[in-house]
C-alpha cells in the first residue's frame, strides 16, 4: 500500500497567517479534527482542534502562527 494511494488528494488547510476562526470553520464543516499548515507549498505543521481550545473566545483575532 503507498500513501499516495491513500491520501486526500486536495486537503483543507490553513496557513500560518489565517485566523483560529477560519481554521475551526473549516474543521466544523469537514468534520475532521486536525488541519495541515502550509506555507509557500510545503506543510510546516499540523494545527488540531485541541490547539484552538485555549483560545475559546478569541479565535476571531489570534492568527493560527500563533502556535508555533
Amino acid at each position: 500500500m503507498l500513501v499516495r494511494n491513500r491520501m486526500t488528494p486536495n486537503p483543507d488547510t490553513v496557513t500560518p497567517e489565517d485566523r483560529l476562526v477560519t481554521a475551526q470553520e473549516k474543521m466544523t464543516r469537514g468534520k475532521f479534527r486536525h488541519l495541515p499548515v502550509v506555507q509557500d507549498g510545503s506543510v510546516v505543521g499540523m494545527l488540531t482542534d485541541r490547539d484552538i481550545q485555549p483560545y475559546v473566545g478569541l479565535e476571531d483575532r489570534t492568527l493560527v502562527n500563533r502556535r508555533w
